[in-house]
């Protein structure tokens, strides 16, 4: 609950999206089918996956607000992720940020990396009481040379990173999209 509080306290809101994903959603994010739990009997070829990633959902909920009209979405996702191995789950802390940051009612700015990087930094230090390093990283659905992986410590707790162009122009998304993804148990 605490983090919820603290992620809308820096300007976010709560999205909440399916945990199911097509193969095609898997594809466009640079994710292998075998990457990812199938479902035995799935409802529709739409939701025969279980996400890997919080990353297909939200860029869904930025493409829905920003098709609709929305100057700026800044949202971030609670939720379980689950990996082949085992199979297992965890949480993670999805954030994504995508077109204008409202500073007050005379200024605005575009979202970017240090945006996201000053919300993770907020975030961290508020919750862990420590501050967040970052270091190089390529997760295969970032934009090259615009990614990251935070570090706790010794610890890597996520990535940070812009989606790459060939995914939002498939997703019809003219502005960057500026996505995070953290381990809930790395932060507590």
């Amino acid at each position: 609950q605490s983090l919820r509080c603290l992620c809308t306290s820096l300007g976010l809101t709560e999205a909440i999206t399916w945990a199911f994903v097509s193969e095609a959603e898997l594809a466009r994010c640079g994710v292998a089918a075998t990457e990812a739990v199938r479902l035995a009997n799935p409802i529709s070829q739409d939701h025969a996956y279980l996400r890997p990633s919080l990353l297909m959902g939200l860029l869904q909920v930025v493409r829905r607000n920003l098709t609709q009209g929305a100057g700026g979405v800044h949202v971030f996702e609670l939720g379980t992720v689950t990996h082949p191995e085992g199979p297992t789950e965890s949480t993670r802390l999805g954030i994504a940020l995508a077109g204008l940051w409202l500073r007050d009612w005379r200024t605005k700015d575009s979202c970017d990396f240090f945006r996201l990087k000053g919300v993770l930094e907020a975030l961290t230090s508020r919750l862990c009481h420590g501050a967040m390093h970052l270091a190089a990283a390529t997760p295969a659905w970032a934009e090259p040379t615009r990614s990251a992986v935070g570090q706790l410590g010794e610890r890597d707790i996520g990535v940070a990173a812009q989606v790459a162009r060939a995914i939002t122009e498939a997703l019809d998304l003219e502005a960057p999209v500026w996505f995070a993804e953290l381990s809930v148990d790395g932060l507590l």
